[in-house]
């Protein structure tokens, strides 16, 4: 028997619009969808169940209304077959004597009519599931309720955490401008008392009143004038003694500005110590003994020295006023190495070395020559010419430039150094120490770590070094 109950379209299933559900309320959404298509087909079912007991009761009817004739007519023959039976009887008898008639007893039983529902397994198994999905949903709402309660709790830890950063920003600020206003008014204040230091004029006698004469407060304007012409006008010399070596400072005070037209750093120091890197243009500043004052915080200068470089600067102009920075010797016309192939030059056994007296200083150019012969051996990898060499002094050579090509001649790199010094070693290497330089790439200048950089030249014939002119040094490991 067809129970009347039809599929429901996935049309009619929608119930809310995909778009307008939030990700975190999907699974939420699709059972309570669930629930609601049990829920109509528990509908129907009543519905079905409510047509069948409809039909049964209009059978009921149509029954009931067959009994009444059928009794009715049960009656008339009754009632003639008692008339007949009168009528023989009262034949057969006096017709004086009518004995009565017994009357008989009808009794009329309505039938028992049961109504039942027909058995639906899809209903049962509705209901079956409509209770599960109803616990799976309070479940799910318990769930939500307690991760709700656990993410809020989280947000206010973290609202919290928030303003306590924000309190102790606030706090560090504060400090930090006050520091910064205290820094800033001792640097006017040391500022000012150099500036009456540097520049107080003479008494009547001819005798300078200040502490600094006027020659070093002459010097002090060179030299900021020097850093100036090199771009560095935020560093300011403000006071300082020339050392006996010309190339150091004595009872130093050192400034850096900012650009708001305050200072950003202050270091007193007891000696300053400078180096300049030749062939890489850098001034190298060394300050020891002594503290620094930045941002309002005070800190001892480190037991090797604040180191400061100062990198494309006028040799020139510095070697003007600090002529300690180089000696006559090293400041020779670099000797440039003649146009060569990519390809290395063969090394030539020199039969007979022609040797300097003693005393007499080596030729730059027939050294530059002799060691380029040596370096440009191609090797497994790589080859390298001597392309300038400045000058001679003893067993260093001063203000060289190697170019360091791969096996195929295309330039790697360029090695500048002030000095370069030779040393063979007893395994049959040969070192090159190059000291106070950089590599050169393209525009990028990388220099030394420590100032230094070890360039080894394995499987060498000591012999041919020994004997090539170039000044050396025997290493005893």
């Amino acid at each position: 028997m067809n129970d009347g109950l039809e599929p429901i379209a996935d049309n009619e299933q929608q119930l809310a619009v995909p778009g307008t559900t939030q990700p975190g309320s999907l699974l939420r959404l699709r059972d309570v969808q669930a629930l609601n298509r049990s829920f109509r087909r528990l509908a129907e079912v009543q519905e079905a169940l409510l047509d069948r007991l409809e039909a049964l009761e209009q059978e009921k009817q149509e029954t009931t209304k067959l009994n009444g004739p059928l009794m009715a007519l049960g009656g008339v023959a009754l009632g003639l077959s008692i008339a007949v039976l009168a009528y023989v009887l009262w034949q057969n008898k006096d017709p004086m004597v009518i004995p009565p008639a017994a009357t008989p007893e009808i009794v009329v039983q309505a039938p028992d009519v049961t109504v039942s529902a027909p058995e639906n397994a899809e209903f049962a198994q509705a209901l079956t599931d409509m209770n599960a999905s109803i616990a799976s949903v309070l479940e799910a709402q318990r769930e939500d309720r307690q991760q709700l309660g656990e993410l809020t709790t989280k947000l206010l830890l973290s609202e919290e955490e928030k303003n306590q950063l924000m309190r102790e920003f606030a706090l560090a600020e504060e400090q930090y401008q006050q520091d910064l206003a205290a820094a800033d008014a001792a640097a006017k204040k040391a500022a000012i008392k150099n500036q009456e230091t540097l520049y107080t004029p003479n008494d009547q006698d001819g005798a300078p009143t200040s502490v600094m004469a006027t020659a070093e407060a002459s010097f002090v304007q060179a030299f900021n004038g020097v850093l100036a012409a090199d771009g560095y006008g935020s560093l300011r010399l403000q006071a300082g003694t020339l050392g006996a070596d010309k190339a150091s400072l004595d009872n130093v005070t050192w400034m850096s500005w900012g650009r708001d037209g305050l200072a950003e750093t202050v270091i007193k120091a007891k000696q300053l110590s400078m180096e300049m890197h030749h062939m890489t243009r850098t001034m190298v500043l060394r300050f020891r003994d002594g503290d620094r004052v930045a941002q309002g915080v005070r800190t001892t200068l480190p037991a090797a020295g604040l180191r400061i470089d100062l990198e494309s600067v006028n040799v020139a102009g510095w070697v003007k006023i600090l002529p300690g920075l180089v000696d006559t010797s090293a400041v020779a016309t670099a000797v440039n190495a003649e146009p060569v192939s990519n390809q290395p030059s063969t090394l030539q056994p020199i039969a007979s070395p022609v040797r300097p007296n003693k005393g007499e200083p080596l030729n730059p150019k027939v050294v530059r020559k002799s060691l380029d012969d040596l370096i440009s051996q191609r090797g497994s990898f790589s080859y390298y010419r001597l392309n300038s060499l400045g000058s001679v002094d003893g067993k260093l050579l001063k203000l060289v430039q190697i170019n360091w090509h791969d096996n195929s001649g295309r330039l790697v790199k360029t090695i500048e150094a002030d000095t370069l010094e030779v040393i063979l070693h007893p395994g049959g290497s040969v070192e090159l120490l190059l000291r106070n330089g950089a590599f050169l790439d393209g525009d990028v200048k990388s220099p030394f770590s420590a100032d230094r950089f070890r360039l080894h030249l394995p499987s060498q014939d000591l012999n041919a070094w020994r004997t090539s002119g170039v000044p050396f040094v025997e290493s005893d490991h």
